[in-house]
């Protein structure tokens, strides 16, 4: 039984050293991200992304596919990947470039809020009464991060056009989370 539970501590030490990793990275990204941008545009930035992340993921894809023999609906995976990948990224990345990198992070993370609703709406989930004042709170203070530059410079500021564009690449995000649970649940497919 202690062995046992030594295992199971160990494990969960390791899932939190890696769930810390992953906090800093991505924590990091918007940062590095927008000095980047300052050399290079959004579209070439990402074409290189997307190429590395191509060599570095196909071998897998490979394996995965040589594993299991299901068959792969094309048009809806398609689908997802655009959303998931390009129309999700292109408008955080030129938002990046547009707008301030605290701006930029604040509005980045609060695309959750927009999962939620979404799963309102077309999953039919629930929220409890204490959920729906912290996502009041969320929305009331992302509407104010993102119409600051209106309520201090004029209305065509370049930070506003990046703020608007990265909760646009938070749309197209809940979109590709919530099309994927939609269709991943065999229940809702039939």
């Amino acid at each position: 039984m202690k062995l046992m539970s030594a295992r199971l501590g160990n494990n969960r030490t390791i899932a939190y050293s890696l769930l810390l990793l992953n906090a800093i990275l991505w924590g990091t990204a918007v940062p590095i991200i927008k000095h980047s941008l300052q050399f290079i545009s959004p579209p070439v930035f990402l074409f290189y992304r997307f190429v590395l992340a191509t060599f570095l993921f196909f071998p897998i894809f490979l394996i995965y596919k040589s594993k299991n023999k299901h068959r792969i609906n094309i048009p809806h995976h398609l689908t997802l990947a655009l959303l998931g990948t390009p129309l999700t990224l292109l408008p955080l990345f030129y938002g990046l470039s547009a707008s301030t990198a605290i701006e930029s992070s604040i509005i980045e993370s609060t695309s959750p809020i927009f999962v939620l609703l979404g799963g309102l709406v077309y999953l039919k989930e629930k929220v409890r009464p204490k959920e729906w004042l912290g996502v009041l709170f969320a929305l009331l203070g992302t509407l104010l991060l993102t119409a600051y530059p209106i309520l201090h410079q004029s209305p065509d500021s370049l930070s506003t056009k990046g703020n608007l564009l990265i909760i646009l690449s938070n749309f197209f995000w809940a979109a590709f989370l919530i099309l994927s649970k939609m269709t991943s649940s065999p229940h809702r497919l039939r």
